[in-house]
């Protein structure tokens, strides 16, 4: 298996459409959006939280996606892991179509699969989250 950085573009996809729809609150994703982003099910800042609120937790989960892309790709090839990275990836309002994130996410998974990054409670996170992405997006489906 060979193991890349997913490029940035893909990982500001993939914050767009958790702040898009995780600022929905009709989204069918919300909720499950607002569980992977940190938010504890159940509670009142799960329900109400606020925008703001949203898109610090959507850069904190990003930052540590990205992170764990950069763990997988440099404990596979040996290279030096820059603790000092400090690329920011800015959740913006722009539609996404739920397809290809599922499309980016499966790939980030993919790419995180071996050595250490599949142990991480990050990647658990990620893969429990891509199948409750799936499950929603083809409950929704008007066929």
């Amino acid at each position: 298996m060979s193991s890349h950085i997913l490029s940035n573009e893909k990982f500001q996809t993939i914050a767009n459409w958790l702040y898009s729809e995780g600022t929905t609150k009709t989204s069918c994703y919300s909720h499950s959006i607002k569980s992977f982003i940190g938010f504890e099910a159940g509670t009142e800042s799960h329900h109400y939280a606020s925008d703001e609120s949203i898109k610090a937790s959507v850069r904190t989960c990003l930052r540590n996606l990205y992170n764990l892309n950069r763990l997988a790709y440099v404990t596979r090839y040996g290279e030096a892991y820059d603790r000092n990275d400090d690329t920011q990836f800015i959740p913006k309002d722009n539609f996404v179509r739920t397809e290809s994130v599922i499309k980016i996410m499966q790939s980030l998974r993919y790419q995180c699969a071996e050595y250490l990054a599949c142990e991480t409670q990050t990647y658990k996170d990620l893969e429990k989250f891509i199948g409750k992405t799936c499950e929603n997006f083809f409950d929704n489906l008007n066929l």
